[in-house]
């Protein structure tokens, strides 16, 4: 698809295109976030990117032609809170939240957007009502707002670490009892797949504390103060318990569990509105109870 663009009053990309085609704004985001779209032959990788006049815009849309992604029914999302204003969701593993330039299959984004169309109306139109984000192979919690004023409010008690994040894991070996992992993140520096530690990145702070030990394997309770990418993952491993299952950061253990046991288990926040605290506790995966029968007796 080739368009140019006639006006003569500066507009943002994905505006001019959701009006001008036959495509939302949340497609028109997919396609960039895929390098599908350039502009004056240069490939735009912001929805936001200003066009002006006489600019050539042409979108490929061929990477998402021979895609039929096949969307869960609403019975297949799992609910764990819902009112006007907001909800909370259990994600499974193996689910990208949002789509991005190696995306194949349907994201959570997708799966949202076919039960709640008027999400695309809040934030950002690749990311609608996401407030926060958790890897593809994590399960668990995570909040969705429905308006922008519930989105900037939530965003904001991340932001201020106000936000309770408990995560439950399944790592190798006997840890300590209970430890902080206050050690700086960034991109890895040969791998751009991986974080690492690094001196000059950001701050990361983890804690963590043993449930049960049993057959070489720890169960923890872990609370990330800050949110980077990787970060659990990264942390642990760096102090010589790796995630049970996690190909990325751990070839020990790259084939052994189905799946990485990594779980977003608690989430604590403030609801803008309601004015009251929501406390809510996911189910526990049945993954996790393979390797520790009486986990439900010990949590």
């Amino acid at each position: 698809m080739k368009i140019i663009y006639e006006n003569d009053k500066k507009i943002r990309l994905d505006k001019f295109l959701s009006s001008n085609s036959s495509l939302t704004r949340n497609k028109v985001a997919q396609y960039i976030n895929l390098g599908q779209v350039k502009v004056n032959g240069i490939v735009v990788n912001k929805a936001a990117n200003i066009i002006k006049y006489k600019d050539e815009i042409v979108i490929n849309e061929s990477k998402f032609q021979n895609k039929n992604f096949s969307l869960p029914t609403e019975n297949k999302l799992k609910i764990k809170y819902e009112d006007d204003d907001l909800l909370v969701i259990s994600k499974d593993h193996g689910i990208v939240v949002h789509p991005s330039q190696n995306t194949n299959s349907a994201t959570l984004v997708d799966i949202l957007l076919n039960l709640y169309p008027t999400l695309k109306e809040v934030g950002e139109p690749s990311r609608p009502g996401i407030v926060h984000r958790i890897d593809k192979e994590t399960s668990g919690l995570l909040v969705v707002a429905k308006n922008n004023n519930i989105l900037i409010s939530l965003k904001d008690q991340f932001k201020k670490r106000e936000v309770l994040k408990e995560y439950l894991a399944i790592v190798d070996g006997n840890t300590k009892e209970k430890g902080i992992i206050n050690a700086p993140m960034g991109r890895h520096p040969k791998d751009r797949k991986k974080r690492a530690l690094i001196s000059t990145g950001k701050e990361a702070i983890t804690r963590y504390e043993k449930i049960i030990n049993e057959n070489g394997l720890s169960l923890l309770k872990v609370e990330i103060q800050t949110g980077r990418t990787h970060q659990i993952r990264v942390h642990l491993n760096s102090i010589g318990h790796p995630i049970y299952g996690d190909k990325l950061y751990s070839k020990k253990y790259k084939s052994v569990s189905s799946r990485m046991l990594l779980h977003s288990y608690r989430l604590k926040f403030k609801h803008p509105i309601k004015n009251k605290f929501i406390d809510i506790k996911d189910d526990i995966p049945k993954e996790f109870t393979m390797e520790f029968n009486n986990i439900e007796k010990v949590l």
